[in-house]
């Protein structure tokens, strides 16, 4: 090898640690391997250290004392000599003076597989060995800790990688990983100092503070991470800087997955490397590229991050070099009557109309229409919505609002290039914050509700020839208003399509952000009385910026869906009905802000179980980037088969469907239901009520029944909200959503 001695170190640390670690699996952690025969490739008889063959191979038992015999002839036989003369590390060379030691990652690296070597030379009972690794560990360990600083005020470690002249550079992405592993292996295995056996070499504490190293200073944002050991200015990897160097991705990519076992410290963590992956698997043209341990690590780990779970998962991105896009709106709709749903984006910077459609078999994002007409516009937007505003035709149209010229557009797609106007219109000189669209007076054609910088509420409708302004004024009752609004969405929070929809806003205040949810009664053309809220976390470190409602979990009911500026994390919300409260049911962790721009849901298609599945993109101004994320439903859920049939999981084919008559009435209900059954000479019939978790609230089975079958229950004391009737006929099974209210 050439380069300086501790290149070497480094070098065989690298080859001898998954070594080590494979005969330390085999040996104590899966035992049952050690009968299973090798393959062929791997069996016949191997040589010692003097060349002479000696060891054969033919189970994986074999083949485990052989790794085990290779690796102590390297550490203690070759480079025993490189130990310097303290009895402190691993020297820089063999001709330094006796203190001099190498770099402190490298002293790392090599010292993975001591701690490995200490742990099965300890389960041996071999003293000698046993004591000789758990010394070379021990000391390394206390290297580290020596070199250790800790930041009071994010509860991190800061320590020098090397020193050159007067030029110190601290740890980053590469180099960092080995120094993070080697504590992490101590706590994992419990090793103690060598000289004290009550003091733990590293600790969850001292995790919990390399957990936060990685999120705050190696983590430098979003495709960000530091390289290059640059000291106080970090040198910043950017993953698009990258993208078309398989050599250089590949190697920067693998080390980010190096720290996946982080997670269990810190749920952050995952989201860091997981979304990282997905994002290259996604977008980068190597994905086959990535390890196969790094792939697996992030299966193993899931299921670990304490109090984690991951219902956002990325399955799409486009990458934009327009950091400074400022994006304005999107909305998903279908505009080109193809029966497929695409999403409109708008820029702040340019005023450009985009046209986006995701194409579910690649995983790509494709720019299909950009509005030429639209760049002589300002670009002064305060979003778009998007619904069948125009009755006469079935293709959605697009609803824009104009702070620069205090417009509201009507848009259409014409063809694949270019929108038109079909009609602008003046409106009050107000700033507006941002629009939703939603069908509210049971009629054909949407309307669109507008979310004004005073924190009044406008309704807009198309009426064939103008955009109207439906008379509703919320400003005599100042419960609806809200300061430093930030976004409005429109959804079916209840299940009940009977009762209209509901309107959300989110807003932003130090002394009380909230989420509200209310009603608007279109036969008195005024918002209902009653309101839910949701009082979000006070104080200038919980800036809100936008909100949105989808049905994610299958159930028939939407969730609201709200985004913290501060640290990038999406909020999800229920509604509770019984108790007239939200309900914060999820948190799904984005390390830090995002600076996201918009975001919106999209239906994204049907699964093989015939669900309707939603998701939302995201457009974020910190890279330009888009963002897909789809949901990862809740077990056991029910989910949408057709316009009004929910159905479980286990139904995935119309036949299954009972082809008996079931009635059920009145539906909606309030506290009792009855339920009739068309069929005569019934053998075993099976009823359950389910809630939307799959838990069963009402069970009954009945035999031998000569006549039709008829039951009045009585649901009084379940909460408001959409149900299940789970009723099996003689084998022949269907399922039908009711709704008490």
């Amino acid at each position: 090898m050439t380069g300086q001695w501790d290149t070497h170190i480094v070098q065989d640390g690298c080859i001898t640690y998954p070594l080590a670690e494979f005969a330390y699996l085999v040996k104590f952690e899966e035992p049952s391997l050690q009968t299973i025969a090798v393959p062929s490739q791997l069996s016949g008889v191997y040589p010692d250290n003097s060349g002479i063959p000696t060891y054969a191979i033919q189970d994986y038992a074999d083949f485990a004392e052989w790794l085990k015999a290779m690796v102590n002839q390297t550490i203690h036989d070759y480079h025993d000599y490189d130990w310097n003369h303290n009895e402190t590390a691993y020297t820089s060379c063999r001709t330094c003076g006796p203190g001099a030691i190498g770099a402190i990652n490298m002293q790392a690296t090599m010292a993975r597989s001591t701690l490995l070597m200490y742990l099965i030379y300890r389960g041996e009972n071999n003293i000698a060995l046993r004591d000789y690794y758990h010394h070379k560990t021990s000391r390394i360990a206390t290297q580290l800790k020596n070199e250790l600083v800790i930041n009071a005020l994010d509860n991190t470690y800061w320590w020098i990688h090397d020193c050159d002249g007067s030029d110190c550079w601290t740890e980053d992405i590469v180099h960092g990983s080995y120094c993070f592993e080697f504590a992490y292996l101590c706590h994992k295995y419990s090793v103690m100092d060598y000289d004290n056996n009550t003091l733990s070499l590293f600790d969850s504490n001292d995790m919990d503070k390399f957990s936060n190293t990685f999120i705050k200073k190696i983590y430098r944002g979003p495709l960000n991470f530091s390289l290059g050991v640059g000291g106080v200015d970090w040198t910043i990897w950017n993953y698009n800087t990258v993208i078309n160097n398989s050599a250089v991705l590949f190697e920067y990519l693998n080390h980010v997955g190096r720290y996946v076992y982080l997670c269990q410290y810190n749920g952050d963590v995952y989201h860091i490397i997981s979304d990282r992956f997905a994002d290259y698997a996604i977008y980068g043209p190597f994905y086959r590229d990535i390890s196969g341990e790094s792939v697996a690590n992030l299966a193993y780990y899931k299921d670990k991050v304490e109090g984690f779970t991951s219902y956002f998962n990325p399955i799409a991105t486009e990458r934009n070099t327009w950091v400074d896009s400022e994006w304005k709106g999107v909305a998903s709709g279908d505009f080109n009557g193809d029966g497929i749903e695409d999403f409109a984006s708008v820029r702040g910077r340019s005023g450009a109309l985009e046209i986006h459609h995701y194409d579910a078999s690649t995983h790509v994002i494709q720019q299909q229409a950009a509005n030429a007409v639209n760049y002589t516009f300002s670009s002064d937007w305060a979003g778009i919505a998007a619904g069948n505003f125009i009755t006469s035709t079935p293709e959605d149209e697009i609803f824009a609002i104009n702070n620069g010229d205090r417009k509201v557009y009507l848009l259409k797609q014409t063809n694949d290039s270019y929108y038109i106007d079909v009609v602008v219109q003046s409106i009050t000189s107000y700033t507006w914050i941002g629009l939703a669209a939603g069908n509210f007076d049971n009629v054909a054609g949407d309307e669109i509700v507008a979310l004004r910088s005073d924190g009044e509420i406008f309704m807009y409708k198309y009426d064939g020839v103008n955009i109207i302004n439906l008379p509703i004024n919320n400003s005599s009752n100042s419960t609806y208003t809200c300061s430093v609004p930030r976004g409005i969405a429109v959804g079916n929070l209840d299940g009940n399509v009977n009762n209209g929809l509901e309107i959300i806003t989110i807003n932003n205040s130090n002394t009380g952000p909230q989420i509200r949810v209310f009603n608007y009664n279109h036969a008195t053309q005024e918002f209902a009385p009653t309101i839910y809220s949701y009082n979000l976390t006070s104080g200038s470190a919980n800036q809100w910026n936008g909100v949105t409602a989808v049905d994610f979990n299958f159930d028939g009911i939407e969730e609201i869906i709200a985004h913290r500026d501060y640290d990038g994390d999406f909020f999800t919300f229920q509604l509770d009905i019984q108790n007239g409260t939200l309900i914060n049911n999820y948190k799904e962790f984005f390390p830090v802000d995002q600076q996201l721009g918009v975001f919106n849901k999209i239906y994204l298609g049907r699964n093989s179980n015939n669900c309707k599945i939603f998701g939302i993109v995201s457009l974020r101004n910190c890279d330009g980037n888009m963002y897909i994320y789809n949901f990862e439903p809740l077990p056991d859920v029910y989910c949408v088969s057709g316009d009004e049939e929910r159905v479980a999981p286990d139904i995935v084919n119309s036949e299954y469907q009972s082809q008996h008559e079931i009635h059920c009435s009145p539906n909606p209900f309030n506290n009792t239901i009855s339920i009739t059954i068309q069929k005569q000479n019934i053998t075993l019939l099976t009823l359950e009520i389910k809630n939307t978790l799959g838990q069963a609230i009402f069970s009954k089975q009945e035999n031998n029944l000569n006549n039709f079958y008829a039951k009045t229950l009585d649901l009084s004391d379940q909460p408001k909200g959409v149900y299940f009737l789970d009723v099996t006929v003689d084998g022949e099974r269907s399922v039908k959503k009711i709704v008490k209210q």
